[in-house]
């Protein structure tokens, strides 16, 4: 994966989430580049990963190489601008998933959305709704739901602070039916999830187009749902110069423990964990 080499073991169930990856139209960060990614098991992805990823059929190719697009556990919520050429087909055929689903694997249940669906696309958005509350209304074995989005469509939801001036560019007003202001992530999304918690499923919603103003964000709301976002941005032009120097690029990184019914994560300093890695080749 990638052309870094060092000698990580992968550790099973570990997943690294990165979101707003792009240094160019055709490439991701050249840390990302650089970086073995051996080490995890899986890798999600949280939208935007080139800055036109979808305009030539060779970018997803060169995402393949770094990122394992083609791997059935390896997750992408996708971007507008992975989407920016509405090339969907190219990218379901190369990761062999469509542009929203549902996967379980060892006890937990992810649900990707596509939150780039908006009116016309009214056949999909209500594919994509009546998907999500079916999971809901039938989830019962799996220890976590986790749901992976680009778009922060969670920023109105009481109990969570305001993510207008903090997320890239979130979506609060994403309709997840078409032409229904009631199907907003507060009214009928929200409530769906706060059942399946009740029935002691743990609920942990990511998102990813975060990390150009701030570099992670965690909460969890009084009724114990999480809410997760995390993003890179090497160029900081949207962090404050006073902040600049303190500013580090963070990562999600996640450990899954299937026989404890148990998932644990942390936000980790991208440049540290590259440069630990530097000290394999000396």
């Amino acid at each position: 994966m990638g052309c870094a080499k060092s000698p990580h073991e992968t550790i099973p169930n570990s997943i690294l989430f990165l979101g707003h990856t792009y240094a160019s139209d055709s490439t991701i960060d050249q840390r990302l580049e650089q970086l073995d990614l051996s080490g995890f098991e899986h890798i999600w992805l949280g939208g935007d990963i080139c800055d036109n990823t979808d305009r030539k059929k060779a970018t997803l190719a060169y995402l393949s190489e770094y990122l394992s697009i083609e791997d059935p556990l390896n997750y992408w919520a996708l971007g507008n601008h992975d989407v920016a050429s509405d090339n969907y087909d190219w990218i379901s055929k190369k990761t062999g998933k469509p542009d929203f689903y549902t996967r379980e694997h060892k006890g937990m249940t992810v649900v990707v959305l596509n939150t780039n669906l908006v009116p016309p696309a009214c056949e999909q958005m209500e594919a994509q709704a009546d998907m999500f509350e079916q999971v809901c209304d039938t989830i019962s074995e799996s220890s976590h739901l986790i749901i992976l989005s680009h778009y922060v469509i969670w920023n109105h939801v009481k109990g969570t602070p305001n993510l207008w001036k903090r997320a890239n560019a979130n979506n609060p007003y994403w309709e997840f039916r078409c032409g229904n202001k009631r199907s907003r992530f507060e009214d009928g999304m929200y409530d769906k999830l706060v059942e399946v918690q009740k029935r002691g499923v743990q609920v942990i919603f990511i998102s990813g187009d975060y990390g150009q103003k701030e570099k992670s964000f965690q909460c969890k709301t009084k009724e114990d749902i999480w809410f997760l976002a995390s993003g890179i941005d090497y160029t900081n032009k949207y962090i404050p110069d006073s902040l600049k120097n303190t500013a580090k690029d963070k990562v999600l990184a996640l450990y899954h423990l299937p026989e404890q019914r148990s998932l644990h994560w942390t936000f980790l300093d991208l440049d540290s964990l590259l440069e630990s890695q530097s000290h394999f080749f000396k």
